[in-house]
Formats: C-alpha cells, structure tokens, sequence
C-alpha cells in the first residue's frame, strides 16, 4: 500500500481491502489485512484482529499460498478471542480445513471440517458459518473419493441456502452443490445449481472468484460431455477477468487446461496442443501437483496427433505425481 492509513483508523484498511478485492489484488488484500492485523493488535481489538487475520487468511488462498494460510488458520483457531466464541472458533477450523485439503490431506481437511460443524450444532442462528462449514466437508469427501459420502449432505447445504444468506455466501453454496451433482453424475442439477451461483456471483465483489467459478463449471460441464454455447460463455468470462488481473501459475495453468479440454470435446486438437504447449512453457514450479491433471488431459490430446510425445506427457504426470505422494507422507 502506498499510502498506508493510520494505526489506529481500523475502517481505512476495511476500505483499502474491499477495493483490492474489487480490482482482483489479491496481493494487495492481502497487504491491507496484514497491516489491519498489526493496527488492531496494537490498539487491544482482539476481535478485530481476528476479522482481519481471517481476511488475511482468504487472500492467502486466493493465492494459492497454502502452508501460509494453514499456519495462520492454526493461530486463529488458539487465539484468546477463538477460545471464547464457538462461532469464531468454528470458523477457523473451516480455515484450517481448506489449507488441509488444498494441500491434499484429506485426513486432517475432513477432521477440522467435522469440529467445525461440532461447535456450530447448539447454535442454529449462525446459518452463513454453518453453510461454509458444510462446502469445505463436502468438498473435502469429493477430493477423498466419497463423493456418495458427500451427496448424504447435500439437503442439509441446500436448506441452509435457502435462509436469507448474503449473495457471496449462497453463491459459493451452491457452487459446492453444483460440483458435487456433476460428481455424482447428475448434471442437470449441476447445471441448475450452478447457474443459480452464476446469478449471485459478481466480478464487482471478488473478480478472482469470478473467473475460479466460471473455469470450474465450464470444465466440469466439459467432463461430463457437455459442450455447448454456455460452456464456450464460462471459459470466455474467465479469460476476460485474467485479461484484467494477474492470475496465479495454478489458475493461469487450470484455464489452459479448460481450454484444451474444449479443444478435445470440439475437435480442435491442434489448438488444444498449442494451449498447453504455451501455458508449460515457462513455469515457475515445474514440479507442482496442479499439473499433472494438464499432462494427462495433454496426453490424451497427443495420442492422435504424436503418439511419442503422449508417452512424454503421461511419465511427466507420473513423476510430479510421485513427488507431490512423497510430499504427503
């Protein structure tokens, strides 16, 4: 920040957050929040300092910085203020869930998710933590392959998005629930559940989230052999918001992916082969997991135009899969 406001004008770094989250700084969200902490820290606001360290915390996701935000959700969830309100508590958890199962550890994801829900069970007014805490189990379920598991929850998600939930929130909700029903191959609900986020999900608000959600519908939609004119409208939404932000390696190579997978369901193998060859040709972890599901979508393009090179693909996918396995254990 390059006017950075007083220590102890709290509200100026509130503002200083919702523009950069309006302009897709994710960078910059996070720089005001952490700046909120240290004002709110220095003033006694203990409760302050946790609701800028939680917004410190979604900008760490947004970025992709996933051993950062774990140690910070762990800080939050044995903060003095966490251990006197269940709700706060609850929400770290949730926090702490999401870095987990970003970071493939299912395990710890499911267990943080399930306390969460625990603390929030003799208090049934707080619908909107509730609701988050119910996206990240299921979320968490799908990623560990029970995605039965996860559907078992899906009316207990939904009643809460029916509550009077603020538009961000309710969209993520169902954005969750819209996943999930393509997972568990019923696309039609899929599609109507996401549409239903599409309507409540707004670049004004978050545009990085904006363009997350389009570029996961569209692929999914892909994946279950959906290709049609809303499909080409979800990647072209997200490419429009990576025009205007500076997306993370993990977002610019997911949109590639997306991209290549159209290329495939229309066809255009040519096109798709040079998406991916452009997006991998400068990488700035060549060894990230978020990769492999690229090389093997690239592999399978491969295999009617250069069967050779398909088989170079699959052992690159084989490798950093191996990495990110010993990374886990």
């Amino acid at each position: 920040m390059s006017h950075r406001p007083p220590l102890h004008d709290l509200r100026a770094f509130e503002s200083a957050i919702r523009r950069a989250l309006g302009s897709g700084n994710q960078a910059a969200a996070l720089e005001a929040a952490t700046c909120g902490v240290e004002a709110a820290r220095q003033t006694g606001d203990g409760r302050a300092e946790w609701q800028f360290q939680f917004a410190a915390a979604e900008a760490l996701h947004a970025l992709d910085r996933y051993r950062e935000l774990l140690d910070l959700a762990r800080s939050m969830g044995n903060s003095a203020v966490s251990a006197r309100d269940n709700v706060i508590h609850a929400r770290s958890l949730t926090m702490e869930a999401t870095a987990q199962r970003c970071q493939g550890r299912t395990g710890p994801a499911l267990s943080a998710a399930q306390r969460a829900l625990d603390l929030l069970q003799p208090i049934p007014e707080h619908a909107a933590t509730r609701a988050k805490a119910y996206q990240t189990l299921i979320a968490a379920l799908v990623q560990a392959g029970r995605s039965d598991e996860a559907w078992s929850h899906h009316q207990e998600l939904a009643s809460l998005l029916d509550l009077e939930l603020d538009d961000q929130t309710a969209g993520k909700g169902f954005w969750t629930l819209g996943n999930l029903a393509f997972f568990v191959t019923e696309s039609d609900m899929g599609l109507d559940y996401h549409a239903r986020a599409s309507r409540l999900l707004s670049p004004a608000n978050d545009i990085q989230l904006w363009a997350r959600f389009n570029r996961a519908s569209a692929d999914l939609q892909l994946q279950a052999g959906i290709a049609v004119d809303q499909t080409r409208d979800c990647i072209d939404r997200a490419l429009m918001a990576h025009e205007v932000t500076e997306p993370t390696e993990m977002d610019r190579i997911g949109l590639a992916e997306t991209r290549a997978r159209w290329g495939l369901a229309v066809g255009q193998l040519s096109a798709a082969d040079s998406v991916l060859a452009e997006a991998t040709a400068i990488l700035e972890d060549s060894d990230a997991a978020y990769l492999v599901p690229a090389y093997r979508l690239w592999a399978e393009i491969l295999d009617a135009l250069r069967p050779t090179d398909a088989a170079d693909k699959r052992a690159e996918a084989n490798r950093i899969e191996g990495i990110a396995a010993a990374n886990l254990s």
